[in-house]
């Protein structure tokens, strides 16, 4: 299965096929994506989840350019830090445990569990 992901940048009178940008890390086939999220103040900071291959898409300019991030847990709910840029909470409600993990930085590759279910 795949997906495609339409844009607009002029409020809907067009719409641009962005699929090709999001390119799963390890395989380089297209991602499926589920859910996107924007940070609420920083309106062109995008993330974009494929819960069947564990990847999430960054992007801090609107669109244009996405990272690719793999990670080992399944990337089910994203949660913005509204009073911070980069920051954000991914829920892995998959997961048995339920984990919470946070990054700082975007999703670069750093990640630190905050929580599990008792």
């Amino acid at each position: 299965a795949t997906s495609k992901v339409f844009m607009s940048t002029d409020y809907g009178k067009t719409f641009q096929d962005i699929s090709d940008r999001f390119t799963l890390k390890d395989t380089g086939k297209n991602a499926i994506i589920e859910k996107f999220y924007h940070h609420t103040k920083q309106n062109c900071h995008y993330v974009f989840t494929d819960t069947v291959n564990k990847h999430i898409f960054t992007s801090d300019n609107c669109g244009s350019t996405f990272i690719a991030h793999k990670l080992d847990f399944t990337p089910s709910i994203v949660e913005f830090e509204e009073r911070m840029d980069t920051t954000f909470v991914v829920h892995d409600t998959v997961d048995s445990f339920r984990r919470l993990f946070v990054t700082k930085n975007f999703g670069e590759e750093t990640w630190q569990r905050i929580k599990t279910r008792a």
